[in-house]
Parts: structure tokens; sequence; C-alpha cells
């Protein structure tokens, strides 16, 4: 039904954009056409997965399509995955740095538990301890800032999301505005239909 539905929005937009063939193309026109043709349906609706079956998102490909047409917006885009992934290595800076000291900890409390004196075990479990506290003393500031960054990425992905949609949402309102089918052949269409009715009626034996 997805896969008809999805047809039926396509075969709109592509008369509209027919119609408008031998006419001057708005730069939103041209985002709307261009998208038209980027979206794809996945023609395997027999796939045993559901999730397989469509590939179509018109928010995404309009949105690809205003990307190529507005460079700020692009540049916007850019600047946000460079810092995503700037992000992405100092993360990993830590966590290598901090492996290190969690293995040398599991390691030590496995060489503690090996010890067979019960007094020797318990000075020195102390004494590993105590490190492991001061160790989470050091890097707690680190950790703070970590989780403050890592809400920001959260939030930044939101807030990229709601981009895509309020850049998008004009574009298609304009289509919505442009391409709506005239009343008219819907009435004549109705009226056919209100006096086939009448006809089958009067066939009807009572």
């Amino acid at each position: 039904m997805k896969k008809v539905i999805s047809y039926i929005c396509l075969a709109g937009l592509c008369t509209f954009l027919l119609s408008c063939e031998n006419k001057s193309k708005s730069k939103e026109d041209k985002v709307v056409e261009d998208a038209v043709k980027e979206i794809k349906v996945v023609e395997d609706a027999s796939s045993s997965s559901f999730g397989s079956r469509y590939n179509y998102d018109v928010v995404n490909e309009l949105y690809k399509e205003l990307l190529k047409e507005d460079k700020a917006l692009t540049d916007l885009e850019a600047g946000t995955n460079e810092l995503l992934e700037k992000k992405k290595d100092t993360d990993e800076s830590f966590n290598r740095y901090d492996s290190k000291s969690q293995n040398y900890y599991h390691s030590a409390q496995s060489h503690l538990n090996s010890l067979r004196d019960s007094v020797l075990k318990q000075k020195y479990s102390s004494l590993i301890l105590k490190s492991q506290e001061k160790y989470s003393y050091k890097v707690a500031d680190l950790l703070k800032i970590i989780a403050s960054s890592n809400l920001k990425t959260l939030q930044i992905e939101d807030l990229r999301k709601i981009l895509k949609l309020t850049t998008t949402l004009a574009y298609i309102e304009k289509y919505q505005d442009k391409a709506k089918p005239d009343k008219e052949p819907f009435n004549d269409i109705n009226k056919e239909l209100r006096n086939k009715e009448a006809e089958i009626q009067k066939k009807i034996i009572k």
C-alpha cells in the first residue's frame, strides 16, 4: 500500500513539474524537481524484512537538493560534521588513556586474588583501592566535561533534524500550493458517479 501511495505521490509531482516545463524555473521549483528524481522506492516488495522494502524519504531528498543550492547551509553542515569528528577523536584519546588504567587495576585485582596470605591480600588490596580512588579523582573533571559534551552532541543532532524539517517545509508547501489539482474534474467525476448510480438503480427490479 505504501508503495502505491509513493508512486501516486511521484506521479503527482512529475505531472506538476512537466506542466511547468516551458516556464522559467525558480530556485524552489528546481529543488523540488531534483528531489523527485532522487526519490526511489525499493522494488522488492516481497522482501521478508519490512524495514528493507522502502527507501522513501522526501525530507532527506529535498534537504540534499537544498544543500546543492545553499552554500551557507552546506558550510554549516560541513562545519558541524567536522566538529563532531573532532569530538570523536578527542573522546578516543581519553578512552585510550582510561583503558590502560582500568586494565591495570583489573590485572592487579587478579594478582591480589591469587595471594594465599589473607593478611597480605587485605593490606595490598587497600593499597590498590586507594590508588583507584585517586585515579577517579584525577579524571573526575574530564569525565564531567565529556558528559557535558555528550549532552551537547545529542542536542545538536536534534537541532539538525529540526533544521532539516524547517528548511524543507517551505518547499513542500510551495509545491502543495502550485500543484493542487483543480476541483472541476473531481466534481465532474462525482456527478457522473451519481448519474451512474441512478441509472443502475433504475434497472434494479423492485
